[in-house]
């Protein structure tokens, strides 16, 4: 215990903000702990104070020149103080400290270390599971209080070297359900970090398992084909470092909607409905459905340049035919991209305004139809120049019905 005390006071956040701690009551904990005694990077701070946490989060960020805002709701608020390199979340003890540590949802993170120099206090027998690697919960009431340990669970069981044991297993199934209760900003925030930090593949197959998915109601009614492949190739194009890997990391809610996709639901329903019960809506989902839609139809076409000829290059789209093609190979798809930055720096073969004149066309689809299927077949390499586009105009094009 020494030796974890020890670890804790080094921490750099801890040093760097001892002098305001030494003026309040409060304890370093959760994930904060857990991380720094796993020998782990930890970046941001989880203090339960003594007395009110909002007042503590507005003096703390007044002091840090930083701002400070609550997630969830009552009771079970936090205080997120943000500040340059600092990311401090803060919540009062309800009732004794005891009682407080009794209600966490793990026992690895429900080992309190009193700001700024300890002592260290286990009551949950914490550190031993930290040593055995175990993730145990404290107590089932605890899951059923705040559901959302049901997704923590989760995450650290594929994120953390740390076993859920077969009774913590049963738990989590039973206190899944209460997960459709909870607060959709919090749902987002929690698997947000299961998509990017998670091996996708056993997210999905672990969640399906304690029925995390389900209550959320993320599944298909009628789950058909396997997402698995996809799942694992869009989790290697996230490891990527440079451009993919960010291209790939944009397309991370999406991995939610797979196994909807891969069961032939379109992308404009199955988007959608996988993602707004995680909490994802707006211009955020309106613009990943836009690259998926993209990406769905080159899966999907024979003829992946004609698909891509009247959309600007954004290498997101091309990460998702590469996860969704299983036979696509990466050579394959970085030579698509050459081509598609290549030819999207060529002008069309006719202005806009000679295509209407050619073709004495009212404004409506049909103009539209015109111009983008000229742009089709010069990506194609089907006509050449702007003659053989005046001649496939007044020969060829037949508006579709």
């Amino acid at each position: 215990m020494l030796e974890a005390t020890i670890r804790l006071r080094r921490l750099r956040p801890v040093r760097e903000l001892s002098a305001f701690f030494a003026e309040n009551t409060a304890f370093l904990t959760g994930g904060t702990v857990r991380d720094a005694l796993l020998g782990l990077p930890v970046s941001e701070l989880d203090v339960a104070v003594m007395g009110e946490a909002e007042t503590c989060a507005r003096e703390l960020a007044q002091r840090l020149g930083g701002t400070y805002f609550p997630l969830g709701r009552t009771p079970l608020v936090t205080y997120r103080v943000v500040a340059g390199p600092f990311q401090v979340d803060l919540w009062s003890v309800a009732g004794t400290l005891e009682e407080d540590i009794l209600r966490r949802d793990f026992t690895v993170n429900a080992v309190f270390f009193q700001l700024p120099a300890g002592p260290l206090l286990d009551l949950a027998g914490g550190l031993e599971d930290l040593v055995a690697g175990k993730l145990e919960v404290i107590r089932p009431e605890n899951l059923l209080a705040d559901p959302l340990r049901v997704l923590r669970g989760l995450r650290l069981s594929l994120t953390r070297p740390l076993r859920l044991s077969q009774r913590s297993v049963q738990l989590l199934r039973e206190a899944a359900g209460g997960l459709s209760h909870v607060a959709r900003e919090r749902i987002r925030e929690e698997v947000g970090k299961i998509l990017s930090q998670a091996p996708l593949a056993a997210a999905w197959e672990r969640g399906l398992t304690l029925g995390v998915w389900h209550a959320l109601g993320v599944v298909p009614q009628k789950p058909a084909g396997d997402p698995v492949p996809v799942l694992q190739r869009l989790e290697a194009l996230r490891e990527k470092p440079g451009p993919w890997g960010e291209a790939a990391r944009q397309l991370l809610w999406a991995a939610l909607a797979v196994p909807r996709l891969v069961g032939g639901e379109d992308p404009q329903t199955a988007v959608p409905a996988a993602l707004a019960p995680v909490g994802l809506c707006g211009r955020e989902l309106s613009k990943l459905l836009r690259l998926v839609a993209v990406g769905e139809r080159l899966h999907t076409e024979s003829q992946p340049k004609a698909v891509l000829a009247c959309v600007a290059p954004t290498r997101a789209v091309l990460a998702w035919y590469f996860a969704r093609n299983l036979k696509a190979t990466w050579p394959e798809v970085q030579r698509l991209w050459r081509w598609w930055l290549a030819f999207s720096r060529k002008p069309p073969l006719l202005a806009s305004r000679e295509v209407v004149a050619l073709l004495n066309l009212p404004p409506g689809p049909e103009r539209a139809q015109a111009i983008t299927r000229l742009r089709q077949l010069q990506a194609l390499g089907l006509l050449r120049s702007p003659a053989s586009a005046r001649r496939y105009l007044q020969e060829g094009f037949k508006p579709a019905p």
